[in-house]
């Protein structure tokens, strides 16, 4: 599954996309045609992208989850250390 938060850069312009696999995460980014290379923390439970609020609105409109930016910090802190789907 995906998740976005809301506006959570201090640009308010960006917010964070996350996944519950790398491979999950990648097909979203390609649909969306953020470059690939933009990845945040590639290969740690941390992994995400920053994404534009015209990018998430397309992410959610594919079925993407949207969360506040604290449950999505809880979430992925809460996440088992061994990610599946790699």
């Amino acid at each position: 599954m995906i998740y976005v938060d809301y506006h959570c850069h201090w640009t308010r312009e960006r917010c964070h996309m996350v996944a519950d696999s790398h491979d999950e995460l990648a097909r979203m980014a390609y649909r969306l045609k953020v470059p690939f290379d933009s990845i945040q923390y590639l290969g740690t439970d941390d992994e995400h992208f920053d994404i534009t609020m015209e990018e998430r609105s397309r992410a959610i409109a594919f079925g993407a989850t949207a969360l506040s930016n604290e449950r999505l910090h809880q979430m992925v802190k809460s996440r088992p250390r061994a990610k599946k789907g790699r």
